[in-house]
């Protein structure tokens, strides 16, 4: 049987304060790393709360808003300009679809822009601004997503029209992205003119 070796007095003393000296430097770098990034880390959470709320609000009332934001605004208007672009298609909107003699593309659940519209209120909201700056960017970002998302609708139907061997790669990578990056270059843009105005 093995005799326990007893640890000397004065070494757990040394460990324990390194220990204490470790807890308390890595406590005091944390402080240090909140403090400076205050603003960011506010900014972060506020963003994540207002997404949360957006989506919850977005779900609610969706069944709602549903034929005023899907079959007006979108149907209706993109039926519309196509038909002004080119005359001869004879567009019509029929419910979820834009619909002419050969073609039929659906405007499906969240192909109205809700996320990128989303997306760039909680951040408006959430970056530290003037209310009044605040609103004026809420209503321009949305507007701006709105003509970024019909111009992609119309843009989409003429590819579905006359090159839909291109339409999923033009609907689930460009148009998608076309949308984020045109909303993330408003959002510097509109965070460095509020930063300014303030």
């Amino acid at each position: 049987m093995r005799k326990k070796r007893d640890v000397p007095l004065n070494q757990k003393r040394t460990s324990n304060t390194t220990l204490i000296g470790w807890i308390h430097a890595t406590n005091r770098r944390l402080r240090m790393f909140l403090r400076s990034n205050a603003m960011v880390i506010r900014f972060l959470v506020l963003f994540v709360v207002f997404l949360l709320i957006g989506y919850i609000l977005y779900k609610v009332f969706y069944t709602h808003v549903y034929p005023f934001l899907v079959g007006t605004l979108h149907i209706e208007v993109g039926a519309h300009i196509i038909n002004i672009i080119s005359s001869g298609e004879k567009v019509v909107a029929q419910g979820v679809n834009i619909v002419s003699g050969t073609s039929t593309m659906q405007i499906a659940k969240g192909c109205e822009g809700i996320d990128g519209i989303i997306l760039i209120t909680a951040a408006i909201l959430a970056f530290p601004a003037g209310i009044r700056k605040k609103c004026i960017g809420v209503v321009i970002g949305i507007l701006f997503i709105y003509v970024l998302n019909i111009v992609r609708i119309v843009g989409l139907w003429f590819t579905l029209k006359y090159e839909p061997a291109f339409f999923d790669i033009m609907h689930f990578y460009v148009g998608q992205t076309y949308i984020i990056f045109f909303s993330v270059l408003f959002f510097i843009w509109w965070s460095i003119h509020g930063k300014h105005a303030q």
